[in-house]
């Protein structure tokens, strides 16, 4: 059928390149550890259909859950790259405080923070466990998938920038001058997976 490519089904088939390729050596373990919390405490996220999907990937609705999967690890990973450079040990100290008036400090490929982990069941017993990748990423999937179950989208609007899992992460709302969310989305559409398919296939 013109314009539309049948889903893959076999997951080792499916292309899953990732922002980080080639820029850290432990790129492939990090890839492999977010496919998994994907697969298992994700899975409402490759079911979702979020208002802004298409913005993110074009041929979302032609998809497989295994081939969202690969799609959503382009995007976990551009934001990993905006966020913290790839670098596990980062830190950054945000404006705000926690509920005991404590400074939070945002650590991590993902930039989570300690003091929010709680709220998402996350498996950090300290601040030290928010520098570990593999728990990062798995902190940062609960975290996307509650926030784009309760809100229905990924980045926020300019009426309500804080929205999706823009309530979380500042590189996915509108209006920054350097355009971060854009620039998501721009790396993401560009997956294999959310390209249109070659005319007469």
């Amino acid at each position: 059928m013109g314009g539309c490519a049948e889903p893959v089904t076999d997951p080792g088939l499916i292309p899953t390149p990732a922002r980080w390729d080639g820029r850290h050596r432990d790129a492939p373990a990090w890839s492999a550890a977010l496919l998994v919390s994907l697969r298992s405490t994700g899975a409402p996220l490759l079911r979702s259909r979020p208002a802004d999907r298409a913005a993110f990937c074009p041929r979302h609705d032609h998809l497989s859950p295994e081939e969202r999967a690969a799609v959503w690890l382009m995007l976990f990973s551009a934001v990993a790259e905006l966020e913290s450079g790839f670098r596990p040990g980062h830190t950054h100290r945000e404006s705000f405080t926690d509920d005991f008036g404590r400074p939070v400090i945002s650590r991590g490929l993902l930039q989570t923070s300690f003091e929010s982990t709680r709220h998402y069941d996350c498996d950090h017993a300290s601040a030290e466990d928010t520098h570990n990748p593999v728990r990062n990423l798995s902190c940062g999937v609960r975290i996307m998938t509650h926030h784009v179950e309760r809100e229905g989208r990924i980045g926020g609007t300019p009426a309500t920038p804080a929205s999706g899992g823009g309530a979380y992460w500042a590189v996915l709302r509108p209006g920054h001058r350097e355009r971060p969310l854009e620039r998501i989305q721009a790396r993401t559409a560009a997956h294999p997976l959310c390209r249109p398919a070659p005319a007469g296939r």
